[in-house]
């Protein structure tokens, strides 16, 4: 499995971008550019609010389902740090993702 090697400079910027959120997808794109991600993508299941509609997962692309990368869960509202992978095999079939 790869890993996010990320320096001291660019954690901080993460860190920074995090708390001062104020919309998850602007912000996943700004550390997508941060971390060499490639975009935010998003998992789509069931009906979770007006706002987000189905989009169960926000997260930073990084090329393999299996890398580690920068998670918004927006059911629970918090940022994650794990693979997408790893998070739809936890989730998925309660958050009705196929």
């Amino acid at each position: 499995m790869k890993t996010l090697q990320l320096t001291n400079e660019q954690v901080k910027q993460v860190k920074t971008l995090i708390r001062q959120n104020t919309d998850p997808y602007n912000t996943l794109k700004a550390i997508s550019n941060i971390i060499g991600g490639y975009g935010v993508e998003s998992i789509r299941g069931n009906y979770v609010s007006q706002y987000w509609h189905d989009t169960q997962l926000l997260y930073v692309n990084m090329g393999d389902t299996y890398t580690p990368t920068i998670l918004y869960d927006t059911e629970t509202e918090r940022w994650l740090y794990l693979s997408w992978g790893d998070w739809v095999e936890k989730h998925g079939e309660k958050r009705g993702i196929q």
